[in-house]
């Protein structure tokens, strides 16, 4: 299973191209690769009969079934989804054997580099209120977004904020089998504890991220980050939601809705949700419309962290998920592969000997993340 995040915001060099060799794709002039992820490359390119510029999204593996379906899915999905926050999808198609989607170019950055420069409450609850409605219409369709994280929210010139990415959605009424079952996608520092339990999901696991995010723009920093993957998987299985600041304490109960640990303890729905948001919009952020808090949070890459070396760091806190000492030393004789964590939201549990890992994962409550990205791509 595959998914990529693509980062808008760093560029890409004109001429310069991987993943895919020099795709031809007619009607299009490729002039440059915006970014490579675990199953696709996306390349600036020009639509010559229009003259515009477009994100020509490749798939990098012709030959493979699951990633042709999975592919088209996330066009398919995206096409489906008229909505003024979600990118727009301008054709799909294959040429010279190659798998292609042609998207909206959105220039504009993502949210990682607003959080970044810093962000008033305002804005934040702007960014909810907008994305909100594009996840309503998402989730009215039958389809949840699994991966909502600030790399998958880009912005146009204008400020217009526009959800991306629905390479590992769950489309209720026809997915077919493409998410085996006891597996999980999703982002470690924005999954939802359901998505990470690999239990049925709805679109209240899209709400968790989202509440995430919007503690992240408040607060400039992540509320659940762990000195490893596996740590801050935990971290959203039984930490509480961290206080906000004193300033902010009357948004505390709305956060701490969105962020319930049991899906039946948040908003019953977007729709819901968006109610309150928009009660807090009308009510207004007066006395704290000019707090700005930028991100201190520099670390883009957390390297890969053994299973073993987390055994040894939180011994009590494994135990209560491993099961008993048979499993722990199941697990290091192993010598498991790791979970891979990046910002841009990859975890992977795998072996170095290509041994199967899902029943002791599933044993300790968790199931492997079976997605890569850009940013830590397997």
């Amino acid at each position: 299973m595959a998914s990529e995040q693509f980062d808008y915001d760093v560029g890409f060099t004109l001429g310069t191209t991987s993943g895919v060799a020099d795709p031809h794709i007619p009607g299009y002039r490729v002039e440059g690769l915006i970014g490579s992820g675990g199953m696709a490359s996306v390349y600036l390119a020009i639509q010559e009969s229009l003259e515009r510029p477009v994100a020509l999204k490749v798939l990098d593996d012709p030959e493979s079934a699951e990633y042709q379906e999975r592919f088209l899915n996330e066009g398919r999905i995206i096409a489906s989804l008229t909505h003024s926050n979600i990118v727009t999808v301008h054709d799909i198609g294959v040429a010279s054997r190659h798998l292609y989607i042609s998207m909206e170019y959105v220039e504009g950055g993502d949210l990682r580099r607003k959080i970044r420069a810093g962000m008033t409450p305002p804005e934040a609850f702007h960014i909810v209120e907008r994305i909100g409605s594009a996840l309503q219409l998402a989730h009215d369709r039958g389809v949840v977004h699994r991966d909502v994280k600030p790399a998958n929210i880009l912005f146009r010139p204008d400020g217009t904020p526009l959800l991306a990415d629905f390479g590992i959605a769950k489309d209720h009424h026809s997915d077919s089998g493409l998410t085996m079952d006891g597996s999980v996608v999703g982002s470690p520092y924005y999954l939802s504890p359901e998505l990470a339990r690999a239990q049925d999901i709805d679109g209240r696991a899209d709400i968790y991220s989202l509440g995430i995010i919007l503690y992240e723009m408040l607060v400039g920093e992540k509320p659940f980050k762990g000195e490893s993957a596996v740590d801050t998987i935990f971290k959203h299985l039984n930490d509480p939601p961290p206080e906000l600041p004193e300033e902010l304490i009357r948004l505390q109960y709305f956060l701490d809705k969105m962020l319930a640990k049991i899906p039946s303890g948040r908003f019953n729905d977007m729709a819901a949700l968006l109610v309150e948001v928009r009660a807090l919009q009308e009510r207004g952020f007066d006395d704290i419309s000019d707090r700005v808090v930028r991100s201190t949070d520099t670390t883009l890459m957390i390297e890969k962290t053994w299973i073993e070396n987390a055994i040894r760091k939180k011994p009590a806190r494994l135990k209560r998920f491993l099961r008993g000492a048979s499993l722990a030393a199941g697990l290091g004789a192993m010598a498991l592969g790791g979970w891979y964590f990046t910002d841009g939201g990859t975890v992977l549990l795998t072996s170095r000997d290509g041994t199967d890992t899902s029943e002791l994962t599933q044993m300790a409550g968790l199931s492997p993340v079976t997605v890569s990205d850009s940013d830590g791509a397997v």
